[in-house]
Formats: structure tokens, sequence, C-alpha cells
């Protein structure tokens, strides 16, 4: 073989054994046998290489360039799938690998599951392990060109998982920590990938997240090289959202290192999109509801790092919503952040487009919410720059309520990336409430610049300075509103402050209310702060103010609270200066006692409230503490609530704490809150409340109080519980009108489900007006139903009225949720009686029969408060009523016996009457007849629930009278009757009449005090008028006119009237006396026509009349007081004392409130206008001095024109000739004679009555004068002629001329010549005059000097004369206020110096006004006239005559001044009485009023309630037994025989029940008060200093004291003292009623709190008012035993819940005692104090008591005197022995002029220092016998006996009016 061939047959045999070999091995390798191997060979290695399970199903090797494997499995470390493949293959395209290419023409993957997971986030995955594996172990970096080319991926049910297994699970949102793809399905194509260049294309993608996201569709062209990318056709495609960007290049130098930084690089895109928010929900949960389309557009280039975006653009389906922008981005530098701008051109957003959001963002259903509706519409313009950490935005807001600027930066903290705003907000007239729909807001205008705001925990915080220029609120425009401070949700810190013309506020400080402990730190001033005007309230009108504040507290409530809050000056200006309050200062302070917060204290101090809060408490569980101490006792009333399923137990109620206030003033609450509360007493609350012990107690006094004008007084409440029971109790007493008191007491116990209360009231006025009511209520739970059933048993009880008694019997009430059963109810007097039987209820078969028999109609009148009328009368008859707690029914047949309207007499009444429920009242039908011609018929209704009625009357004769209230003001004395039609309608306060009628009626006019009768055949009645026509008048002699006019009203009140009289000879005016406003009176018969017009307090009289002859018309020049000086009446009152007292409203209680109408005396404006012409026989009088008597009295004619004004001038006009008539002339009330006046004469008026002229002359005869006597000269002989004494009258009517003259008719000429030569001057004629009217001769004159004897004989005569005047006066005058006397003498010239005198002094008005007079007639030629007079008139103005008013006129002596001068004068005067030097200058210097505020900070301890004071001692220990042990070491009740300080004396007078026989009492207590200040000195109590004791010998001894008293019994309302060994003694006041409400006793009850303000008492003010004791019932002797009664303390109205064991409990605690000794036996008759121990037995030293003894077997006291004796003999002192018993002896019995008996008894006796003061009673044995026994009971001390015949008089005796103090209890600075 050749070579060649041998070559060739080489090749062939290689080529085909290669073959072979290669189709060889393709066929062994696709054998099962050798692919099972392979993969189970390659699955070996791979676990040996991984160290982790792998399986490998099957590996198909095809043509050695496919490679095909199917069921992979690798688990990783843990045993766990990792991954997962189906089938993967991939086909090579070997040669090009030859050539260092690689070429894949495709790669599957299928079923692909990779479950990759890590322990947590920085753990490694799953793995892990296979990457190192894997990883190149070359460390040498080697750049290797990459050259590769698939032509498709094929994915196919892909899904891939990652999990973070230590972090938690999200459903339905996109967690990065648990991320599972599913569907995976991708066709993918890599076209070219080398090391420089890439050309890929995707050309779909899908899958599902297991978030809920879908990725329907994503396809993308991508082409890269070092000079750029290029992305094409890239789509996304969501279920409901498309996004398309068509070109997006990138353009640059890729291989440089920082492309993107470098400016060559440019880029380039649009974007395209339909975008449902509601797809990337998973990313967004808030756009889950999102379903429609939002479109966006979007195109951008930039180059390195600057990018900007020309426009941006989005828009909503409908364009609703539009946003056009644009910005840019700038990171060119790199040593500063990217910067970027944004410009936002448009961005609106509608009405709709505002739905449409809310629909899309919250769910179809969803509502808009009201603010964003009303925003309407938005509108924002501006821009956005900055960095990423500092981004500001600039723009404006527009919407409907108005436009917002906003400037605001956005600041990042790079470090902790918290975000914070700055910047700046205002706006101009935002209408702010029109966006919160806040009808009280309107615009504001503001500027505020916020500095840090940031959130916190989701809430914002800021700094905010700014100014709200206005805001509107409440229809006010607030002005200039400043805020400078950090604000955080409830939290500021800084200032706040508002400065407005009406109200400056300024706040500055900090609170914080969101975090573990608010905590509050605030000062507030407030200045000029006016609420009315700030439209903040209607009340405080034109009020301002101001206060300061200060608070420095923290606490979530008043549970935790702790800190301080002051407020300070608070002060409230108003118009009215009364209504000006300031309070200088209210503090609380609040504190915890324990370190574990729960024993608390809060303290309140101020002037008007002071108190505190302590112990353990939870405020909003008291009212379930008070039900738990309820429930106890009362189970049924507040059930335990059974505990439901799946609700906590609610917490373990835990309040134990004790409380204490007193209320100083309530002016802070009547004049700052406007709460209409007076006090005029402090008043006291206090208690405590114990869960544990479920305890409480609750007690309350209010002494003196007002609330809404009405008037209380002794208010106490007091609410107990105890083991056994639960008891409260309520006490008060309130005014009446016209002064009379009311007293109301409420006691209740509470026990095993049963209430029993008892009712007292009772007053004090002559009609008795009491009783009490007593029920026992029982409680039932019906289980089944959880329904309360109680049950009432009345118990049998009495009621007074109007001094009758009326009795309850038992009855019993059972109350149902639907229905009230009433059982055999009787409330009956004699033949009168009220029976109630049957149920109240809702179905048809509840009903009820109301019996009624002669119950008085003006009682049930009362009880619907029905007062606008009055009805009186008897009613009988039965009630009906029908389911009346559902659709009431109520049918009634009433008879009324002496039914009367207004004390009108309508007869006998027949009422038919039924329920209305529409109406809410009673439809009424009756029939009312006096007899035949007296009919009245009524129908219509009654309404309470309208409070108003509608009736129609038709009146048959019914009788006029009830008219009389309405028309009170104009007529009196209406009667008549009336026929007709007449509608009676209203509301009760405000009815009218309409209808027509007939009329005959009387009736007196008040202003003319005359009475008529009318007949008026047509009277129209209409709403608000009565119209009269044709009135036919007659007066009450027969004469005739006719009347017309009409009378107006409103609703029955405010009476406008107008009518025209046209008379004929009729009386129309008739007064006997003048009065204050009418200077006149006299009887008027007029004939014309006369018009009144009136109303509104105006009365005209206009007309024009002639007064007929009859007429007698008298005026009075003086004044009506000159007039009445003589009058003098004296009323007594002879009541006896402590028999129901006649209340007068002047004088029982000074804050006495009369009734409305009486309040208003502004009397009537009367205009008279009257044209007069007198008849010739009319009669005119003219009083020109009504005390002396002078007057004119005259006929004549004339034509007057009178003017008449009550309250202004009286004119009259015109001239009055005198035909005849009289002058009475009166010379200084001894000469009076009448003179006649002379036709002719004429009195001219011009206006002023007084100042009219007169021109008169008068004449007065002396029949028979001799003219011997005008000469000495016996020898001329003349006879006796007559005189005429002539009297000239001319000039002012008030002070005319006089002048006078002499005619003798009967004598010759030459007499006449005589006479005229005698009388020649003015001196000589009055002489001659007086002469005659005195003494009816003439004056004799002794032409030989010889005129000592006449002169003498004249003086003496006068003389005389003066003392018959004298007596004569002294009789007429009977009034021991009064002196008058007179004087006439002559002096040494006799005639012709002739004095007459009158003396006159007294006192008015209850001593107030004090008058003096002087005044005389002297004879002198040198004074125009000669009257003189001195006169003097002061008035006290106050009640002790320091402060008065003097007025006075002086004559001057003419002796000294020559003249006829007078002095008069008018001033204040200011008068105080001192003792001695001292007490003047301690006066002048003020030294009390220092005292007092220095005792001020002592008495506000001292006036807490009796707890307090010794709890503040021992440092407020809360364990009250501790407290009581505490007291128990120091204090003690002493002996009476303990030494004094003062003895104390409340001292009778006029407005106390001695009035009657004060005379003889005060002469009782000048005795006593003789006998004490003789020996210690005498406090004295009374509303004046007494007069008796003006010249008191011991008046250094007096402490006076001025304060309002009710009566004199100091035994019983003094204060109780006790004595502390080492401290000030504690005065102890305990409650005074009045025995047991039987008197008044509201003034004494005040005294000692009068007493311990004064400063005259030193000691500790204890108030114990809560508990009713006086002095007298109880007996101590120092030692620690008190002897006392039982039928004192335990009687009714003192201290009725509490037993005999609880009041003994209380006096051994109060008192500190070791015994209480207890006389159950003896009484006194005629003691009305229930048997006070003073009248009985008396505890005495060394173990004594001496005791009353009665030895006569007929007195009635034998049979209780002799058991007191018996069980006196079984007392033991502390030591166990027996008392030495002193038996006093018994007075014979003593009666009063009723023939009751009084209570004498000589046990009564008073221990002094040195003295026993002992009651006698005018019987020397008994007396005397008494005083032996005194004095072996008290040996040593000097036994006195006091008449007191006159205390027992009121039924009691020495002991009971004194009171003794301890010697330090005397105030040593105290005159």
């Amino acid at each position: 073989m050749s070579k060649a061939t041998r070559i060739k047959q080489a090749i062939r045999i290689t080529v085909i054994s290669t073959l072979v070999f290669y189709f060889g091995l393709i066929a062994l390798l696709n054998l099962p046998v050798v692919q099972h191997r392979i993969s189970t060979y390659a699955a070996r290695e791979l676990t040996r290489l991984t160290q982790a399970e792998v399986s490998i199903g099957n590996v198909d090797l095809g043509l050695l360039n496919r490679v095909v494997i199917q069921n992979v499995q690798i688990k990783d470390r843990q045993k766990k799938d990792m991954l997962g493949i189906s089938r993967f293959s991939v086909k090579i395209d070997i040669p090009s690998l030859v050539r260092g290419k690689i070429r894949i023409s495709s790669v599957q993957l299928f079923g692909l599951d990779a479950r990759l997971n890590r322990a947590h986030p920085k753990a490694p995955l799953n793995c892990q392990f296979l990457i190192d594996t894997f990883a190149s172990k070359d460390t040498t970096k080697s750049e290797k060109s990459i050259d590769l080319r698939i032509n498709s991926v094929l994915i196919r049910r892909g899904q891939i998982h990652y999990d973070v297994l230590s972090e938690s699970n999200t459903p339905r949102r996109f967690n990065p920590h648990h991320i599972g793809i599913s569907e995976l399905s991708a066709t993918i194509s890599l076209k070219a990938l080398q090391t420089d260049s890439l050309n890929a294309q995707i050309r779909r993608m899908s899958f599902n997240e297991q978030s809920g996201l879908q990725l329907k569709k994503f396809a993308l062209r991508a082409t890269a090289n070092s000079r750029g990318i290029y992305l094409h056709d890239l789509n996304l495609t969501l279920p409901g959202t498309i996004v398309s960007i068509d070109t997006f290049t990138v353009a640059g130098n890729f291989t440089e290192p920082d492309f993107l930084s470098d400016t060559q690089t440019t880029y380039m895109g649009r974007l395209s999109a339909s975008v449902t928010p509601a797809d990337i929900a998973c990313f967004v949960p808030a756009l889950q509801h999102f379903q429609d389309s939002v479109h966006i557009d979007m195109a951008f280039h930039g180059r390195g790092k600057q990018a900007r975006c020309n426009n941006f653009y989005l828009a909503s389906p409908h364009k609703a919503l539009e946003v056009h922008a644009e910005g840019m981005l700038d990171h060119s530098n790199p040593s500063q952040p990217p910067y970027f701008f944004g410009e936002i051109t448009q961005a609106d957003v509608d009405e709709n487009a505002i739905s449409w959001l809310i629909h899309n963002l919250k769910g179809s259903t969803a509502t808009v919410p009201d603010i964003v509706r009303r925003l309407g519409f938005l509108k924002f313009r501006g821009d956005v720059s900055g960095y990423p950490s500092q981004i500001t935005a600039h723009g404006i807001l527009q919407s409907l309520p108005g436009q917002l600027n906003a400037n605001m930066t956005m600041h990042t903290d790079t470090t902790t990336l918290q975000k914070s705003y700055s910047g700046r907000i205002s706006t101009n007239n935002f209408e702010l409430g029109k966006l919160l729909a806040k009808k009280e807001l309107g615009k504001t205008s503001f500027d505020l610049e916020l500095n840090g705001l940031q959130y916190r925990n989701h809430q914002p915080e800021s700094h905010v300075k700014g100014e709200i220029s206005s805001l509107e609120y409440n229809h006010y425009q607030y002005q200039h509103i400043a805020l400078n401070g950090n604000f955080k949700p409830g939290g500021f810190n800084g200032h706040l402050s508002l400065d407005d013309e009406n109200g400056k506020i300024s706040i500055d400080g900090s609170f914080v209310t969101q975090q573990a402990v608010p905590d509050f730190n605030l000062r507030v001033k407030v200045r000029d702060f006016r609420p009315n005007k700030l439209q903040l309230t209607k009340k405080y009108e034109d009020t301002d103010v101001s206060l300061n504040l200060t608070a420095d507290f923290s606490g979530h409530s008043i549970d935790d609270i702790q800190g301080k809050i002051n407020l300070d000056s608070l002060f409230v200006h108003t118009p009215d200066e009364a209504g000006n309050y300031f309070l200088p200062r209210l503090q609380i302070d609040a504190t915890q006692l324990t370190q574990h917060a729960e024993v608390k204290e809060i303290r309140i101090d101020s002037p008007f409230l002071t108190g505190s809060i302590q112990g353990k408490y939870t405020y909003h569980t008291l009212l379930k503490s008070m039900e738990k101490v309820i429930r106890k006792h009362i189970p049924s009333l507040f059930p335990e609530e059974k505990q439901k399923k799946g609700k906590k137990k609610p917490a373990e109620l835990n309040n134990q704490f004790h409380f204490q206030f007193r209320m100083e003033n309530s002016e802070f609450f009547s004049k700052v809150l406007n709460i209409p509360f007076d006090l005029q007493m402090p008043a006291t609350f206090s208690g405590q409340l114990n869960d544990s012990l479920s305890q409480m107690r609750i007690n309350g006094s209010f002494p003196q109080f007002t609330y809404n004008g009405k008037y209380y007084e002794s208010g106490t409440l007091l609410c107990e519980s105890r083991p056994d029971e639960l008891r409260c109790q309520v006490r008060a007493g309130t005014l009446m009108k016209k002064g009379a008191m009311f007293n109301l007491s409420l006691l209740t116990r509470a026990k095993n489900d049963k209430l029993h209360s008892t009712l007292y009231w009772g007053n004090n006025t002559q009609l008795t007006y009491s009783g009490k009511i007593d029920a026992i209520a029982s409680f039932r739970q019906d289980s089944s139903k959880r329904e309360l059933h109680t049950r009432v048993d009345i118990q049998p009880s009495q009621v007074i009225l109007n001094d009758t008694t009326w009795n309850i019997h038992p009855a019993t009430v059972d109350i149902a949720k639907d229905s009230i059963e009433i059982h055999d109810f009787l409330f009956e007097h004699r033949d009168q009686h009220l029976k109630i039987n049957g149920r109240l209820g809702k179905t048809e078969a509840d009903s009820c029969l109301v019996d009624l028999k002669n119950i008085n109609l003006l009682y049930i009148m009362d009880m619907i408060q029905f007062h606008a009328v009055r009805f009186d009368g008897g009613i009988s008859g039965k009630v009906h009523l029908r389911h009346v707690l559902q659709d009431p029914v109520m049918e009634t047949r009433l008879d009324v016996k002496d039914f009367s309207l207004n004390h009108a007499l309508l007869g006998r009444a027949d009422i038919l009457g039924s329920w209305d429920k529409e109406l809410g009242g009673v439809r009424l039908d009756a029939d009312i007849r006096r007899d035949s011609t007296c009919t009245t018929r009524v129908t219509g209704y009654v309404s309470p629930k309208m409070k108003g009625l509608d009736l129609q009357i038709q009146a048959g004769g019914t009788p006029l009278s009830f008219l009389q209230p309405f028309v009170e003001n104009i007529f009196s004395n209406v009667n008549g009757n009336v026929h007709g039609d007449v509608r009676l309608f209203g509301p009760f306060s405000q009815l009218d009449l309409e209808g027509n009628v007939k009329a005959q009626m009387q009736m007196k006019v008040n202003i003319l005090n005359t009475t008529f009768r009318a007949s008026a055949d047509s009277v129209h009645i209409a709403s608000g008028l009565f119209r009269f026509q044709n009135v036919r008048l007659q007066d009450t002699e027969g004469h005739t006119g006719l009347a017309d006019g009409e009378l107006r009203h409103t609703k029955l009140k405010n009476l406008s009237y107008q009518f025209r009289f046209n008379t004929n000879r009729m009386l129309v005016f008739h007064s006997e006396k003048e009065t204050p406003e009418f200077p006149f009176y006299g009887h008027i018969y007029a004939t014309g026509n006369v018009f009144l017009r009136g109303g509104d307090g105006q009365l005209n009289v206009d007309g024009e009349v002639r007064a007929d002859n009859q007429t007698e018309f008298v005026y009075v020049l003086g004044t009506a007081a000159e007039a009445t000086n003589s009058g003098f009446i004296t009323f007594v009152d002879r009541t006896p004392r402590r028999k129901q007292e006649a209340v007068k409203a002047e004088v029982y209680h000074p804050l006495n409130q009369p009734d409305k109408q009486e309040d208003d005396d502004t009397p009537t404006a009367i205009h008279i206008n009257l044209q007069i012409e007198p008849a010739e026989r009319a009669n005119m009088k003219i009083i020109m001095d009504p005390s002396a008597g002078d007057y004119i009295s005259a006929y004549g004619t004339g034509n007057l024109r009178i003017n008449f004004f009550n309250q202004g001038n009286f004119q009259m006009f015109g001239n009055y000739n005198i035909s005849e008539g009289i002058y009475k002339m009166s010379m200084q009330n001894v000469i009076r004679k009448d003179f006649t006046l002379q036709p002719g004469g004429v009195v001219s008026f011009n206006g002023d009555p007084k100042a009219a002229n007169l021109n008169v002359q008068a004449v007065y005869t002396v029949n028979s004068a001799s003219l011997n006597d005008l000469i000495a000269d016996a020898s001329s002989s003349r006879g006796n002629v007559r005189v005429n004494c002539l009297l000239n009258l001319s000039g002012s009517l008030t002070s005319p001329n006089l002048t006078f003259g002499l005619e003798l008719p009967t004598v010759s000429e030459e007499d006449r010549e005589l006479v005229r030569s005698l009388t020649s001057t003015e001196e000589q004629m009055n002489t001659q005059i007086i002469y005659l009217l005195g003494v009816g001769k003439f004056y004799t004159y002794d032409y030989a000097n010889n005129t000592g004897q006449t002169d003498a004989t004249s003086s003496l005569a006068f003389s005389t004369l003066s003392g018959q005047l004298n007596n004569m006066l002294s009789q007429v005058i009977d009034n021991q206020n009064w002196n008058v006397g007179t004087n006439l003498t002559t002096g040494e010239k006799g005639w012709s110096d002739v004095e007459a005198e009158a003396i006159l002094s007294g006192r008015l008005l209850n001593n107030r006004l004090i008058i003096n007079g002087n005044f005389g007639y002297r004879e002198n030629t040198m004074r125009n006239t000669n009257f003189v007079g001195d006169f003097e008139a002061i008035w006290l103005l106050t009640k002790n005559g320091e402060f008065r008013l003097r007025g006075y006129n002086q004559t001057n002596d003419r002796h000294f001044t020559k003249s006829t001068l007078t002095t008069q004068g008018i001033g204040i005067m200011y008068k105080k009485d001192f003792m001695n030097w001292q007490e003047l200058v301690d006066w002048f210097l003020r030294r009390r009023k220092n005292r007092s505020s220095q005792q001020k900070e002592k008495e506000d301890q001292k006036y807490l309630p009796q707890e307090a004071l010794p709890a503040a001692r021992e440092k407020r220990e809360s364990n009250e037994k501790q407290l009581y042990k505490n007291m128990e070491k120091s204090y003690y009740l002493p002996a009476e025989w303990h030494k004094q300080s003062y003895i104390q004396l409340t001292w009778p007078h006029a407005d106390t029940d001695w009035a009657y026989m004060l005379d003889e009492v005060e002469a009782c207590f000048v005795r006593l008060a003789t006998e004490i200040a003789s020996r210690q000195p005498l406090l004295l109590v009374a509303p004046e200093f007494p007069a008796a004791l003006a010249d008191f010998p011991y008046r250094d001894q007096i402490t006076f004291v001025k304060c309002p008293t009710n009566d004199t019994w100091a035994r019983d309302h003094a204060f109780i003292t006790l004595l502390e060994k080492h401290s000030d003694p504690q005065l102890l006041d305990f409650c005074f009623n009045g025995w047991g409400m039987k008197f008044a006793a509201h003034k004494d009850n005040l005294i000692n709190s009068h007493l311990f303000k004064t400063g005259v008492l030193n000691g500790d003010y204890i108030n114990c008012r809560n508990f009713v004791l006086e002095g007298g019932s109880i007996e101590s002797d120092g030692q620690g035993t008190l002897l006392t009664t039982s039928p004192c303390l335990l009687a009714p109205n003192r201290n009725d819940t509490l037993s005999r064991k609880d009041i003994e409990a209380y006096l051994m605690e109060r008192f500190n005692l070791r015994q209480v000794l207890w006389l159950d036996y003896g009484y006194l008759a005629g003691d009305d104090t229930d048997s006070h121990v003073d009248t009985l037995a008396r505890l005495c030293p060394d173990h004594t008591i001496t005791y009353v003894q009665c030895v006569d077997n007929d007195d009635e006291h034998y049979g209780a005197l002799r058991s007191m004796e018996d069980q006196l003999k079984t007392f033991r002192t502390l030591d166990g022995d027996p008392y030495r018993l002193l038996p006093l002896p018994m007075p014979e019995a003593i009666y009063d002029e009723d023939g009751e008996r009084l209570p004498a008894t000589y046990a009564n006796f008073l221990i002094m220092n040195e003295a026993v003061l002992y009651p006698t009673y005018a019987q020397p044995e008994n007396d005397a016998r008494a005083a032996q026994v005194l004095a072996e009971a008290f040996p040593g001390r000097e036994i006195v006996g006091v008449d007191c015949r006159a205390l027992i008089k009121q039924h009691g005796s020495l002991h009971c009016v004194t009171m003794q103090y301890p010697e330090s209890v005397k105030n040593q600075i105290a005159q």
C-alpha cells in the first residue's frame, strides 16, 4: 500500500471511527441507563460540592449541542426545598464557541420554583452556599471580552418567593421582606451583548404578586453603547393602567467614570399614561377605592445633572381636576445638594372634583364631609423650590370662603430625616364661619408666622407668632389678637393677648395636657373686659371685668391635681355703684399628703369662701359612693347591676374623705355670676364619706339668705348614715309678706328598705298655719321585671289652717311603674273633708274618686297658683278620674255654697266639669244663683297647662263689687249689679274682657271723695276697653247728671280713662280735712261740665262750673303738719308674750317686703284746671293760721280760675267780692274774737293763693263799755256805751297789714273827741283794742302816775289767767312726749309792756323728731310786729342720735340788739358721748379699727365649723376619735360659780313682747343692772342704749353693744363657754330656734356672731348651729357632770333626728363630760321652754343640788315634782356618792289677767362672784325661806333678792334674762 493509500485509509478509518464514536456516544448517551447514571453522578457530585441535597431527574444530551435537564430539586442546608425546575433546556452553537463567541439559539425555563429566604434582614440567603461554591476562586482581575447572543429566552409557569423569616406578613400590601411572584411568563431576546454594547428586547412579560399587584404586560426595546442608551416602545400595562414611553434617550461618553456629571451627557423623553390608582393599592392602600383613571402627560429633557420638565399635565376624566406645572432640577454643583424649582401654573379642583376625589378615596358610599363641601372649589397658583433638605413653597390657595397666602419652607434633618416647616400664612376677610358652619363665627383676617412646625407621633407642633387682626364672633369683630409661643397638641408655651376696645387679655406661660400628668403654668391679666359688648352673653350690660390669674398646677382632673391657682384683684364695675364688686384674692391649693398620692387635699381661701377637701377621693365615683350608702338602707331604690358577660368588673369604690367649707358672703355669686342669691350670715357646709365603712355625713348651715328675692333663715341640712339607718334633716324659715315667719322642717330616716318621713311647718301670726305630716314609704323590687314598687303608709297627722285643725287619717298609697293606687285617704275638719280612693293609671280600669265636702275654693286656687282673681266658697261634690297617666279623663259635679268673686257674693254654684286633654285643663259649665234677681251662667275652660282661661259669662243681676280690685285706684266701695254677656279670657296674668252689659252701679270716686249712683243702659266691653254712653248719675242727695266716657286697660292693668260729666247742682267734692296733697277741703255743689282724664300716674280735671249755694270751700294757708300738731294718738299693744304674735310688717323684721302693689308709693300727678263762678250763698273760708284758728269765712260773688298741681303749684286767679262774713281773729291763742266782715271787701288772687291781696274791713262790737275807764279820775261819770272795734286788713293774705279803729255810734261828739284824744297814737289805739277784746272795757290811764297798784293788779290778773290756761292745756294734751305751757304778764310799764308767751316741746316719730318752741307777744313800739318766737327742730338721722339734722329760728332780744332781727339756720350735727378723755383719744386714733383688723385673721380661722378648729390645731389629723381625745385633754365646761368677767343682759324695748308693760319690766331690769354692775362688769345688748340708764350710777361698769333683738332671754341665746387650761376660751354658738320654733328668734340667733365681731369677747368662735341648745337647759359642776331634762332636749323641733343616746354622746364629746344626769320628771305650769332645768333643779358647790319641792297635795305640780325629787335621790357623783339635796319652797300660785298660772320659781337664781341674785315674788315667808336655802348652798356669798313678778308675766325669771361669762372671756381692750 502506498503511503498515500495508507494515509487515505487511515483518514477514512479515523473519520469512520470518529463518526462511529460520535454517533455511538450519542446513542449511548440516549440510553436510559446511561442518562440515569449521568444524572445520578451529576447529582452526587453536586451534593458533594454543595454539601446540600441535590436531585436530578434526567439529563438529556442531544447531538452534544443541546442539553435538557428535568426535575431538578435542590434543598438548602435545612433540608427545605430551595430550587425546583421542571425543565431546563439550552441549545448552543458549538462552532461559535470554537471561535470564542457564545451563540445560544434558545433557552427554556419551565416550572421554575425558587424559594429564597433568610433568617433576618442581615442574615445570608439560604442559597448563599451555592453562590460561594461556584464563585470564581481567581482573584486576579482581567478584562475579558464578551460576545453573547441569545435568540430566545422563554420562561413559563415560574414562581419566585423571597422571605425574611423574622419579619411579619402584611396581607394585601406589598412587603419587600415577603415577595411572592407567581404565573411568571416572559419572552426575551438578547440580540447582542458585548463588552461595549447591548441590544435587547422584552417582547412580553407578566406575573402576579401576592400583594395583589398584577403585571399584565411589560415590553420594551433597548440599545446601549458607550455613546448612549436608547429605549423605545416601553409599554407597561396593569389591569386599569397603561403607561407608554415612546422614546427615552441618554447620550454621552459612558466610558467616563462619572458620565452623569458630564455636561455633554444629554437625555430626553416623553411619557403618556392613563393611571388607575387602585392598581397600585398594594403600595398605597389608601388608593384601593380609586377605580377611576387619571390622565398624565409629561415631557422632560436635561444635560448632565440638570433636568427640566417643560410640561406636566394631570387631569381627571371630565377635567374637573386639572393641574399644569413645569420645573427643573440642578445638581451640577457637587458640593451642594441638588436644587429644584417647580411652578404650578394651574391647579383647579371644582366642587364635582372634590366629590369625585372623596368617593374614589373613601368609597362610593362615602359622604363628602360638610367642611369639604363648604370649600366649594380649590385653586392654587404658586411655586415650589429648594433642596431635598429645604423645600420652599409659595402660593395662593383660593376657595369659596376666601383666599390664603402661604410661604412655607420644609426642612429635613439629614441625620434623623425629621421634617419641620416654617413660613407665613395670611388671609384677609376669610369667611371662617361659612367654612365651619358656625353662625357665631364670621370673617377673619390674620398674618401668622410658623417656625419649626413638625410632627411628633403624628401630632403637629410649632412656634407660632403673628396677629389675628380681626375675628368676627357673635356678630362682634374682635381686634388685635396676638400670638407668640410654642404650640403643640394639648399644649402652648408663650404669649397670647387680645387688645380690643372692649377687652384686653394677656396670657403668658405654658400648659401641656398630652403627657402623663398635664401641667399648667399661666399668668393671665384681664382689663376692661366687657362680655356683653363682646357679644359673649346677654347679661352684664355695661359691665367691665378686670382680674389677675396665676395658675401653677398639674393633673388631669380634680382627682390628681397638684399645685396652686391664684385669682387676684377681680374687679367688676357696673353703672350702678351698688353692683360693683372687688375680690382681692381667691386661692386654690392642691397637695398630696402621702407619697402614693392616695391622700390628697384641696384648700380654697378667699374673702367669700374658705374650705378644704381632704382624703382619698375620685370625683367621677362620688355619686356611686352615695348610691352605695343609700343602697345599704334602701337596697330596692338602687339595686346592684348584674355583671354583663364580656364587661370588666367596675373598680372598687374607695372614697374616704372629709370636707368643710364656709361662705362668708354671696356677693361673688350675685354680682359676678348673676345668681339671685344673697347671704346675710356666713354659711357652712361640711361632711365626710367613707366607702369602706359605707358611712356618709353631710352638714350644712345657712343662717340667713335670700334667693330670688325670697328671704330664708335658720336653714340647716343634716344627712348622716349610721350602722342601722340613714337620717336626713332639712330645716328653714322663710319671711312671708307682711313680715310673718314660716318655718319648715323635714325629717327622714331610712332603714330596712323603708323611709320614714316627717314634715313640720308653722308660722307665727295671729292666724295659725302649721302642721305635721308623717309617712312611711316601703320599697320593693320585682325581681322578675326589675321594677320598683313603693308603698306609702300615711300616718295620722294634723294640719292647722287659718286656726282650724284638720286631720289626716291613716291611708296607703301604692306606687308602681304605671299606676298609683290610693286607699282611704281622708283629710277632714268637722263637716269638711277631702276623700280619695282609687287608682291613677293608664288603663280603662284605672279610676279614682275624689269626694269633696265644704272645701274652701280659695285653698284650691292657691294650690294651682291662680291668683289673678279671688274665688271663695265651700265646694262639695265628686270628681271622677280615669286613666290619668295616659289620656286622662275627668268628670265632676260640684256644689259651691256662697260662691264669690273678689268678695262679691254670686250665690250658690252648680258646676259641671270635665278634663280636656288638648287644653290640659277643665271645661266648666256653671249655674250660679243667689236669688231670683241674681243669676250667673259661666261656660268655658280653665287650663293650668296653657296657664289661662276662657269663660263666657251670662250675667243676670251679677253683683259688680267683683270689679273693685281692678279699679281700686279710681273708685272704691263699688257695688251694684249687671245684666248682659261678658267673656273673660286670656292667660292668668293677662286677663281680658269683652261683651255688652247694662249696669246699675254705685261707687265712690277716690279723688273727689264723693259717692255716685250710675245707671247705664249700654256698656260696651271690648278687648282693653269699657265704653260708657249716657250714664245717668245721681249724688247721695238726689242731684242728677250725665256722664260719657271710656276706660282703657292692658289686660286689666295700666288703667286709663276719659269721662265727661254734666252736672246739675251735684255734690262733686266732699272732704272734711285738708291733706298734704290737697290744702283745701269742703263741700262743692257744682253745675256745669267737667272732664276727667287719667292713667299712668296722671289725672287731669278740667271744667267750667258754677259753685252753687250750698258750697263750702276751705283753703288752708298753713301746712298740714302745723294743723295737726295737737293730734296725739298712742297705740298700745296689750298682747301677752308667747301667745301667737300679731305680726306687723313695719316692725317685725328688718327685711320685710310688702306686696309689690304697695311698693309703688309714687303719688298720682293731679292737675286741676277749673273755671268757677261762686253763687251768692257759696261760702269761702280761708284759714290763715291752722294752729291759732285765724280764718276768714265769707259769702260773695266773683269769677275764679283754679290751677292745681299736687306735685307743683296751686294757683288762683280772679276777684272774690265779699258780701258778708266773719273774720275770726286770734291773738296768740289767748284772745279769740269774731269780726263781722263789711260788704264791699275784695280778695284778689293773682297766682299763689298765699300771696292774695286783701282789702277787707271788719267790725267787732263791745255792747257795753264804760267811758269812765278811760281816765283815772273817779269823779268824772260817764255811762256804758256800745263800742265798735274796727279792723282793716290790707296787703298780703299771709302777712296782712292790720290797723285798728274805734267807733262809738251812740255817744256825743264830745265823747268821741275824748276817745280820739286818748287813742291818738297807734300804741294807744292798740292798747285800747286789746283791752276791749280781752277784758271788754277800756284801759284806764292813771294821770297821777300812780300806776304801781294797777300794774301789779294787771300782772297778777294775767298771771292767774296764765295758770288757768296751763291747767286747761295740760288736760287737753295728755301725752308724755309733750310739754306745753303759757304765760301772760305785764312788765314794769303795765299794759304798755304786756307779754304773752307759749312754750311747746316734744318728740315725734319714735323719738326721732325733737321739737322745741317758745312763742310770745311783747308790746313794744320799736317793732313792726310784736310776735316773737324761738323754734328748733332736730331730726335724728341715726337711732343713737350721733348724726342729726337741725333747723332753727331764733329771735334776738330787743334789749340787746335794739332791732327786730331774727336768726335762722340749718345744719348737720355729729354728737358722740365719751366717759373720759381716754375714750376720746382711743376713738380719735381709731384704735378699735386697728384691733378689729388684727382680730380679722383670727376670726377667719375661728369662724370655721365646730370640727375644724381642733382639727387644725392638731394638724388636721383625719381620725375623728383621736380629735375628741385631744379635746378631752384640755377643754371643760365651767360651773356657774367659776370666776366670772361679764354678766350679759339683753334689754327690753318697744319692739319686743314687753311693749305693753315696758315701764314695769324696765324697772325690774334697772334693779338687776344695779345689783350686777355694782359688783362686776355688765355686758348690755340692745338696739339702742336704754334711756332708763341715762343717769345710771355705775355707767363705767357697762359695756354696751348695739344689736337688733327679738326678746330678752339672754340665758338661751348667748354663748356657752368652754375653758381651756393653756389657751383662749371657746365661745360655742348653738342654734336658738325660739324653744322649738314656737316663736321668732331670727334676730336673737345672730346676737352672738355680732358680739364676737365687735371684739368685746375674747375667745375662739365655734359654730355649733347644727345643734339646738339653750343655756337654760343644762347645768354643769365644772368637773365633768352635766344636769339636764329629757322633756326639753328630746322635744320636737329641736334635735328630732337624734335619739337620747345620740344627744348624750354629742354632749359628752362637745363638753368633755364624764356623765350626763337626765331628769325625766318635773315641770312648771306656764313654762313654755319644755321644762328648762334652771327652773327646776340647780347644781351647786360641794356636790349639792337645790331643787323645787312641792308639799301641797292639791297643787297640780305635786306628783311631777315628787317624782323629780325621788329621781334626784338616785343620782350619784363621779365618786359614787349621793348628792346633798336642798329643797327650795314652791311659791304660791300667781296668775295673769287671763287666769293663766305663771311659772314662778326660786330655782331661777343667778350665781355671781360674790353674791347670788334670786327672784322674789312679794311672798315674805317663801322669799325668806328661799334665801335661807341659798345661803346654805353658797356660804360666803351675799344673797340678794330681786322682785321678778314682772318677768314671769312673760313666762321667765331672773336666771333666764342673764348669762355669765368666765373670767378670761372679757376682752381687756373693750371699753
